[in-house]
């Protein structure tokens, strides 16, 4: 399992609210910020790409699984586009264990739900 790095990147208010909002409604372990504004490499019109890991997707047709989360983005004053990933915890972790997308940017990620 790979856990997320410490940054001292800011990391914006709207994205902390929607973290918060999607651990309370569907019991997310993990909202993990990736790409170029985990990197601190963002230009103003760059995407949000977000993963997030609930068990709450166990049952949801992968291709369903986001509908719905980028209103809760908008909502918590999120300003841009974003791109969604929704794993649940046994997908997550066997993914980090292949040669797969979310191996791949698994250590440069940031987890939006830690303090």
């Amino acid at each position: 399992m790979v856990a997320g790095r410490t940054t001292q990147l800011v990391v914006e208010s709207p994205l902390r609210r929607f973290a918060e909002r999607l651990h309370e409604e569907l019991g997310a372990s993990r909202v993990l910020l990736f790409g170029s504004r985990a990197r601190g490499m963002a230009a103003s019109d760059s995407d949000y790409d977000v993963i997030v890991v609930a068990e709450h997707f166990a049952h949801i047709d992968p291709a369903a699984r986001a509908r719905g989360l980028r209103a809760i983005w908008y909502e918590e004053g999120g300003d841009g586009p974003m791109d969604i990933l929704c794993l649940t915890p046994r997908e997550f972790d066997l993914s980090c264990d292949r040669v797969t997308l979310i191996a791949a940017v698994a250590p440069e990620t940031i987890d939006l739900l830690a303090s």
